[in-house]
């Protein structure tokens, strides 16, 4: 769902509780702000510059949210607003963002709209990468649009070997990824060792089921143990043979 529409359909709910509890002053003032801001973006005919003020307002929003006792009619307006000024923007300026900036936009739910662009843009991205620390998130999220296939081709390979090449450049979810992948696949040796080189549980929120190193390591034999065990600690086995 359209993050702004998530918004708009709590305004009904709070002017339900505007009897019981309305917002604090704070929060109604981070509202009017959030509001004021955008209306001064509309100035700036740069959509790069325009979003380098607007992408900041989202932490302040959410923490007002946040801090609401009762559902707030005007930060959930405030934030619908923000949303729609920030696909606008980010449409705009596809072809002028970085792709470490398209890969972090992509995450974000408001940007549901826009992710049948971004997604081929992201994953040519990532096939051209370097593997350098500052592509990272870039790789893990090319290798979650292959391994999820809704926007490109699916295609399990090439989603572990882009999960691989995240952690390798210091994502520090990738492994989890890759340990879900496996597991989903069956394939028991790596799922166990890709969840040994999690950092920590293997369970990043992106819907898929938890793994867990001891549920995986009580269904393998000795030598496959002692196998991933091992390779575990040589970065440069991406990958183990069998199931």
């Amino acid at each position: 769902m359209h993050l702004a529409s998530r918004y708009a359909a709590l305004i009904p709910v709070a002017a339900l509780c505007l009897g019981l509890a309305a917002c604090s002053d704070k929060t109604t003032d981070t509202a009017k702000q959030i509001n004021r801001e955008i209306e001064t973006t509309k100035t700036i005919s740069d959509p790069v510059s325009a979003l380098a003020k607007l992408d900041p307002l989202q932490g302040s929003g959410r923490d007002a949210l946040t801090g609401c006792e009762v559902v707030c009619g005007d930060i959930v307006q405030a934030m619908a607003n923000l949303d729609d000024a920030r696909t606008a923007r980010i449409k705009q300026a596809m072809d002028r963002l970085t792709p470490a900036k398209l890969a972090e936009y992509f995450e974000g739910d408001s940007m549901l709209p826009l992710r049948d662009d971004m997604a081929p843009r992201i994953l040519a991205a990532a096939q051209a990468s370097t593997g350098t620390a500052v592509n990272s998130r870039l790789l893990r999220v090319a290798g979650q649009i292959v391994r999820d296939g809704k926007y490109v081709i699916r295609s399990s390979d090439k989603a572990a070997e882009l999960f691989a090449r995240a952690w390798l450049a210091g994502d520090p979810t990738a492994a989890a990824n890759n340990a879900q992948l496996y597991d989903s696949l069956h394939d028991l040796n790596n799922a166990y060792l890709w969840a040994l080189r999690c950092r920590a549980e293997c369970h990043p929120d992106d819907g898929y089921r938890p793994v867990n190193a001891e549920s995986l390591r009580s269904r393998l034999s000795t030598a496959a143990i002692r196998q991933a065990e091992q390779a575990a600690l040589d970065p440069t086995v991406l990958s183990l043979a069998g199931r």
